[in-house]
């Protein structure tokens, strides 16, 4: 592709695809739910939507100028409303990535873990329509939902049966394959090891992710024959992420994320041309070459720990997702995200740590409380 080429990027958070297809050469156009200073600026024209929710975020593009018929792509946010995808895309051609259809299955547990067992795939021991005798052990997920925010701990009578399912709590490693797929064939990226928030309070929400992540050579090739798998069942196409949590030396899946999940940006460096162009020669059916590295990377997210406004941060360069200054935040509310670097995964994670407290004791001493 050639330096004048434009993208359109929509979903709750394009700004790492947008740095890398301004790195390589994009005219990136975005609508997302956050607005944040350096997704402004790696964008020509962007947009925030209103609200996080998947119609606000398809308005959000109608303020965007001269993007015609330019090709796009989706992010995540559109998991719980699919068919509002699918009509956008009938009135919009030029999708690169997968069929909007296959959100659709991806949103029916009923249909997803058919297809699962069909194609022999193991995943935690799960329960539809109705709930278990014991709600110890298990957990509840709604369904249509992204990032862990679907997940909590199954309380007696407390869920909506019509719209989630129960699975069991497996208390093992979480973790992620970042695979691209041109519709037949998947090629791994790399494995992750996935953070979540706060596990043992109930807490499963997306909280960053470690590159490099050393599994057995079984283990690695059975969650590549799940990605060869689904790929080949649903016509995948695109970067894709597989979510796995380890029991007994066994992955268990999790989740299927049908679009360039977060995780794709530890190896940006890996792909001669970044994520974003992977994605999209990917979705043309051109897998990517995937250079080796002993570098290991590591992304932590920072929640709010109170409502806040933020102030006039000097963000360090290891920290992405920067609000302006002013910007409202709820508690519980994602605020930035901090990046660190190293050849040893303990070492990466111990940076992870050390920064996201000496920024939060920061951005706290700035911030103004909000009533």
């Amino acid at each position: 592709m050639h330096t004048t080429d434009s993208i359109l990027l929509i979903g709750n958070s394009v700004r790492y695809l947008a740095q890398s297809g301004q790195r390589h050469g994009y005219a990136v156009h975005a609508a997302d739910a956050f607005g944040d200073v350096d997704m402004r600026q790696a964008s020509m024209c962007q947009r925030r939507a209103q609200r996080a929710t998947p119609d606000a975020l398809l308005d959000a593009t109608k303020g965007l100028k001269h993007i015609g018929d330019m090709p796009w792509i989706y992010g995540a946010g559109f998991e719980a409303a699919p068919d509002t995808l699918l009509a956008f895309s009938r009135q919009r051609p030029g999708l690169l990535g997968n069929d909007p259809k296959v959100l659709q299955l991806l949103s029916d547990p009923a249909r997803f873990f058919v297809l699962l067992d069909t194609l022999d795939i193991a995943y935690p021991r799960t329960l539809l329509r109705q709930p278990p005798d014991r709600s110890d052990g298990w957990l509840f997920k709604a369904s249509g939902r992204f990032g862990g925010l679907n997940v909590q701990l199954a309380k007696h009578g407390g869920h909506d049966v019509d719209n989630g399912y129960y699975q069991t709590f497996v208390n093992g490693r979480l973790c992620s394959l970042c695979f691209a797929a041109d519709g037949r064939e998947a090629r791994p990226i790399g494995f992750s090891r996935l953070l979540a928030r706060y596990p043992s309070a109930g807490d499963f929400r997306f909280a960053g992710a470690i590159s490099g992540l050393q599994v057995s050579l079984v283990q690695q090739t059975r969650m590549r024959q799940v990605a060869q798998r689904l790929t080949r069942a649903l016509s995948l196409r695109g970067v894709n992420g597989l979510d796995f949590v380890i029991d007994d030396g066994e992955p268990l899946l999790l989740e299927l994320n049908a679009r360039p999940p977060a995780t794709l940006e530890l190896y940006e460096g890996c792909l001669p041309r970044g994520g974003l162009a992977c994605h999209l020669d990917a979705a043309g059916g051109r897998l990517p070459e995937i250079a080796s590295t002993s570098r290991v990377s590591g992304m932590r997210m920072l929640y709010a720990r109170r409502r806040l406004q933020v102030g006039a941060v000097d963000w360090p360069d290891w920290v992405s997702d920067r609000p302006s200054e002013g910007t409202r935040v709820e508690c519980d509310e994602p605020l930035c995200t901090v990046h660190a670097v190293g050849t040893d995964a303990g070492a990466v994670e111990a940076c992870l740590r050390q920064r996201a407290d000496r920024l939060m004791d920061g951005i706290n001493n700035l911030a103004r409380d909000v009533a």
